[in-house]
């Protein structure tokens, strides 16, 4: 390495067989500031790269022992040096070694015989894209840290732990498709004898989505306690979320009452998934109807029908948003509506917390590798046997 070479210059890393080769391009790198170091082949250079952290690798395509294709591919699975600028340095011009060259993972193409001018032009030009992607990394470890903490504080907002219900056991299942949600679920205190339980999905992903779903708690914890009407606190949130939200997302909704005393269960719903409740007398599962209802903040003073049923012993209902049915494969087979009822069939005369377990388990296996693109929430009631 030149002595004379600033010691915080860009450190470029050669990797080439060929002595002459090697001696040019130190002589054009030095010459404008860089720092040096060299590499006989890729075997050489993994080893270097152990404690080494070049800002640029040029390495030479045809070398014995490791070639350069084997090095960037190894350089990619590395934590540590994938982000490293790489340039694929060859005889070969036909434009299929160009493409296998960039598909391995190279993020540049020089052949010989090569300029001086253009080498220090890549090198240089690499180096400003280098300089993006740091910033960028930075910028996203920022606004990865400050999502973290909204994830934190909107988990926060979910009952934990679930109430313990005489007569009754319940759960719940939360998964956010990323950072921050747009699902929402609540089980709300409204007297002795009445538990209000609510779940809800707002359109879009993200920070946005979770803001409104934080608004809708807020209402629903301050504004409708003394409601015993879920068609009239739907209403009320959908007053508040049009004047206070000026966005354009909307949210759909199902609110239900429960009178822990005469197990009537009273509900509305605003634009949401029908829930489904399974019958233990029958063994039979069916969709609860008045599965109507405008989503929220789409029409002002809106009011929102009721129905209600009685909960008999055994009896089982679940609530969930549309990320679970919606779930698809890498093939893009969709869950679908038929899966869940025969899920619900096979375990809805369990407890709550195994078939709301089992249901997560199957639609995960179903989906295999592909993600979840949409948030996923469950949420089951069941009045108890005995």
């Amino acid at each position: 390495m030149n002595p004379s070479v600033d010691a915080e210059a860009p450190l470029v890393l050669v990797v080439d067989d060929d002595k002459f080769t090697r001696q040019i391009m130190q002589r054009y790198l030095t010459r404008v500031g860089f720092r040096f170091q060299i590499a006989g082949d890729g075997k050489e250079a993994m080893e270097m790269l152990e404690s080494l952290r070049p800002d640029v690798i040029i390495s030479d395509w045809m070398m014995p022992e490791m070639d350069g294709l084997d090095l960037c591919k190894w350089i990619r699975q590395n934590e540590d040096l994938k982000d490293t600028y790489f340039i694929i340095l060859t005889a070969k011009d036909r434009l299929e070694d160009k493409t296998l060259g960039l598909e391995i993972g190279a993020d540049d193409y020089m052949t010989k015989p090569f300029q001086g001018a253009e080498l220090i032009a890549r090198v240089r030009s690499g180096l400003r894209l280098r300089g993006v992607q740091k910033e960028l990394s930075k910028a996203y470890r920022k606004l990865d840290s400050e999502f973290q903490i909204l994830a934190d504080l909107q988990s926060s907002l979910l009952p934990d732990p679930l109430p313990v219900l005489p007569n009754y056991d319940c759960a719940a299942h939360y998964s956010p498709s990323l950072r921050t949600s747009g699902d929402y679920y609540d089980f709300i205190p409204l007297s002795q004898i009445h538990m209000g339980i609510l779940v809800a999905d707002v359109s879009g992903h993200g920070a946005a989505a979770s803001m409104v779903m934080a608004i809708m708690r807020v209402v629903m914890r301050a504004f409708v306690l003394d409601l015993l009407s879920p068609g009239g606190a739907l209403t009320v949130v959908n007053n508040v979320l049009i004047q206070h939200v000026p966005s354009d997302q909307f949210a759909t909704a199902f609110y239900g009452i429960l009178n822990l005393h005469s197990n009537r269960f009273v509900y509305s719903s605003a634009g949401h998934n029908p829930a489904m409740i399974y019958r233990a007398g029958t063994g039979k599962v069916e969709e609860l109807p008045n599965a109507g209802g405008v989503p929220l903040k789409i029409l002002p003073d809106v009011r929102y029908e009721e129905d209600q049923l009685v909960l008999e012993k055994g009896d089982q209902i679940l609530l969930y948003t549309d990320g679970l049915t919606e779930a698809f494969t890498p093939e893009h087979k969709m869950f679908g509506d038929e899966a869940l009822n025969r899920l619900m069939c096979r375990y809805g005369a369990l407890e709550s917390k195994i078939l709301v377990d089992e249901i997560w388990r199957s639609v995960h296996a179903f989906v295999r590798t592909e993600p979840f693109h949409d948030d996923v929430t469950l949420v089951s009631l069941r009045r108890k046997p005995e």
